[in-house]
């Protein structure tokens, strides 16, 4: 994890990544989706196809010209964001970075695809562009593996995302959607997301942009680059994979309550989906933060990924973990300042929460040093903070904390604390082990040496870990949150 070629690819990667979601990201998720939708839901499917043939070649011409400047100024790009990384490193970075620059357009019109696609009902599609684009990866990495080096992965990475595109084109075409090279400025929907960008773009950016301070921080020491970008894209997965389900239907439902002026109910739906998040979220961050040396082993340890590579990548994720319940509530709570297009919150407290982050990573960094988990406590306690702040404004304007919302979570605390006191207690007696040893005899024949025993050791203890807390934490939940669930509502 910690050499020179894994260091310039990672920054390369986050750069783009960044510049994607800063740029399109938000606007597709917050803006794009909620107002090509509603030209749908009022049967203007003329005006639908208008808007978002507009939008769509703004945003190629847009990324099209970041591209070029990209790729004319990669080595300045690279300076100004990695400004630690050796010349060598620069000078790879650079390289990779000409060939990730263009992967902004295919992946900001795959983007577009996506909601156009789910605004017309077609989600199946949507849903597996990754993995069509993952299988491409894997496929290269088993067919050639490091053959034409870390430029050859550049360019298949690059392949990768344009095949999101190509694999949605029949879907589009079944769903007689017709595409027009035309941009008219005048369009009421490009008005309307005009309206709502500087907001969408600062309150959805702060994540990004809080990785492209860490990547300037960490790129004075070899190695901690790509330890943020492992740590910080498990922690990234793991709780969109949480929250998708609530947050993908949170912001049509809350428009259309706040437009009918259905101030009970919106703030009803507010609290189900903060109660829903926090009974969800709490225990698999338990989870994370405790066993993130096993996680982390299971996923990525290899013979090019060591035991130290493991030691130094699992305390940056425990730190990222620590944040993960303060990321879902500052999601949700921004869906509920878009639905009621009240947007000054959105701009100036993830602000607050970029100083504080810039603030940390100097004080923490001069006392213990630039490593992973220095800068990933930094980004929780940026992020708790602009939670905090959120939750407080939330809160001001839709009253959405009542008893019952208080008494939710501290029993969800509870049943959290009893798990895990049940669990370390079985470990304490032996039966922790003993299940864990069970499990290794039944298995262990198969596996294909000591690698794979000490592998299938670390994984066993993981899963009867998190499968028995889990369990325990649910029955206990259910016991004592059932009934207040129904009164949360």
């Amino acid at each position: 994890a910690g050499n020179i070629q894994a260091d310039a690819f990672n920054a390369s990667v986050r750069i783009t990544n960044t510049i994607f979601e800063i740029s399109l990201g938000a606007f597709v998720v917050s803006s794009f989706v909620p107002i090509f939708s509603e030209y749908i839901q009022n049967k203007d499917f003329k005006g639908a196809e208008k808007f978002s043939n507009t939008f769509l070649n703004i945003i190629i011409i847009v990324t099209a010209a970041i591209s070029v400047l990209g790729v004319i100024f990669s080595t300045q790009v690279i300076s100004f964001f990695a400004q630690g990384f050796t010349a060598e490193t620069q000078a790879l970075a650079s390289d990779i970075l000409k060939i990730l620059f263009p992967s902004v357009i295919f992946i900001s019109v795959a983007y577009i695809m996506v909601g156009i696609l789910q605004s017309l009902g077609k989600f199946v599609v949507p849903a597996l562009i990754s993995t069509v684009s993952n299988l491409a990866i894997i496929g290269y990495l088993i067919i050639f593996k490091m053959s034409y080096g870390i430029i050859g992965i550049a360019i298949v990475f690059l392949i990768a995302w344009g095949t999101q595109v190509v694999v949605q084109i029949p879907s589009m075409v079944k769903k007689k959607y017709s595409y027009r090279p035309y941009i008219d400025f005048k369009n009421e929907g490009l008005r309307k997301l005009l309206k709502l960008a500087p907001s969408v773009l600062i309150s959805t950016s702060y994540q990004p942009i809080l990785g492209l301070i860490g990547l300037t921080f960490a790129s004075n020491v070899i190695g901690v680059t790509s330890i943020l970008e492992y740590s910080n894209t498990l922690y990234l997965v793991t709780i969109g994979l949480m929250i998708s389900a609530v947050t993908n239907v949170l912001l049509p439902k809350l428009s259309r309550l706040s437009t009918a002026n259905a101030h009970e109910e919106f703030s009803g739906v507010l609290r189900k989906a903060i109660s829903a998040i926090i009974v969800i979220v709490t225990p698999v961050m338990t989870v994370v933060i405790l066993y993130s040396n096993q996680i982390i082993s299971c996923l990525y340890r290899s013979d090019r990924f060591s035991e130290t590579d493991v030691s130094n990548v699992a305390p940056a994720l425990s730190c990222y973990a620590i944040g993960m319940l303060a990321y879902a509530i500052i999601e949700i709570s921004n869906k509920s300042f878009y639905a009621k297009k009240k947007t000054f919150v959105t701009i100036f407290a993830p602000l607050v929460a970029i100083a504080v982050d810039v603030a940390l990573i100097l004080i923490i960094t001069k006392i213990y040093g630039i490593a992973g988990w220095t800068i990933a406590i930094s980004v929780a306690i940026a992020t708790i903070t602009l939670a905090i702040i959120m939750l407080f404004f939330v809160q001001r304007e839709n009253k959405f904390i009542n008893r019952n919302f208080i008494i939710i979570f501290g029993r969800t605390v509870i049943a959290e604390g009893l798990a895990l006191a049940v669990v370390f207690g079985l470990k304490t007696i032996g039966a922790y082990r003993a299940i864990s040893n069970g499990i290794i005899s039944l298995f262990g024949g198969a596996t294909g040496g000591l690698g794979m025993m000490a592998k299938l050791s670390t994984a066993t203890e993981l899963a009867v870990f998190a499968l028995m807390f889990l369990a325990i934490y649910a029955v206990i939940a259910m016991a004592l949150v059932k009934f207040k669930v129904k009164k949360i509502i």
